[in-house]
C-alpha cells in the first residue's frame, strides 16, 4: 500500500453508512498516507457504529484529526504517525489500559474524558510515556491538568523527568484554580496559553518554567500576551 495518499470516497464506497458491522480497523505502514476524509453520506449517525478497537501503526505523514464519531470505540493504538493529531475526545468507552500511544506521538488533545483521568493509576504516569510530546491541548479537565502537575514534581525527584513538551494549552477548565507548581519543571515548554478558565487566580509560587516566551491568558475577562525579550547580545 505504498502508493496510498488519501483515505476518503473510494474507501467508504457509495452506500449510505458503510461499515456498519466492522468492529477492528487497522492502518500499518503506509508511507506516504497524508489525508483521512470523512465519510460524506455520514448524516450524524456516525460511519463506524460498532468499532471497538482502531489502530494506526507507522504512518509517518498522515495529518489532521481521527474521525469523530467513534461511540463504540473501546481501544485506541497509534504509534509512529508524528504529524497525526491525537484527540481524545468523549470516548466515554476508553480506559487508560486501553490507550496506547507510543512515546513518539509529538501532538495531543484531551477534552473531557473525566472517566479517562480518573482510570490512572498512581505507578502510571502520562508524561513518562509520552516523552517526545511537543504540543498538549486539554479542554474541560481540571483533574488531568493538575495530574500532570504533580507527574513532573514525581519525575524530577526520581530523576526520570524527561519531557520535550513546548506548547501547552488549558481550554474551559472552569474549576482551576491555579496552574500547578509542577509546571515549572517543563524545562522545555515555550508557549502557555490559557483561554475560558474563568475561576483561575493564580501561578505557581515557585514561577513559571525559565524556558517559556509567549503566555497567552483570554476570554477572563483580560487578555495579556507575554513575550520574552530576546536576549540583548
Amino acid at each position: 500500500m505504498d502508493a496510498v495518499e488519501s483515505v476518503g470516497p473510494e474507501f467508504y464506497g457509495e452506500c449510505n453508512l458503510p461499515f456498519q458491522a466492522l468492529e477492528t480497523l487497522e492502518f500499518e505502514k503506509l508511507k506516504i498516507w497524508k489525508e483521512w476524509s470523512s465519510c460524506q453520506q455520514d448524516e450524524g449517525i456516525g460511519v463506524f457504529s460498532c468499532l471497538k478497537m482502531l489502530s494506526i501503526r507507522d504512518c509517518p505523514k498522515l495529518e489532521g484529526n481521527l474521525p469523530e464519531k467513534l461511540d463504540s470505540l473501546t481501544m485506541l493504538q497509534i504509534s509512529g504517525c508524528e504529524e497525526l493529531v491525537v484527540s481524545i475526545s468523549n470516548y466515554n468507552q476508553l480506559h487508560e489500559s486501553d490507550i496506547k500511544i507510543a512515546s513518539w506521538l509529538k501532538i495531543c488533545k484531551i477534552t473531557g474524558c473525566e472517566e479517562l483521568t480518573s482510570s490512572f493509576q498512581k505507578e502510571d504516569r502520562l508524561l513518562q510515556h509520552l516523552i517526545s510530546l511537543g504540543r498538549l491541548r486539554i479542554e474541560d479537565n481540571c483533574a488531568l491538568v493538575e495530574k500532570l502537575g504533580k507527574e513532573a514534581e514525581q519525575l524530577l525527584q526520581l530523576r526520570i523527568l524527561d519531557c520535550k513538551l513546548e506548547f501547552l494549552t488549558l481550554s474551559k477548565c472552569a474549576g482551576l484554580l491555579k496552574v500547578p507548581e509542577g509546571l515549572h519543571h517543563l524545562t522545555s515548554l515555550q508557549e502557555l496559553h490559557i483561554y475560558e478558565c474563568s475561576s483561575l487566580v493564580s501561578f505557581p509560587d515557585v514561577g513559571l518554567p525559565p524556558s517559556l516566551k509567549v503566555i497567552t491568558i483570554d476570554e477572563m475577562s483580560i487578555s495579556v500576551v507575554l513575550c520574552k525579550m530576546p536576549d540583548s547580545s
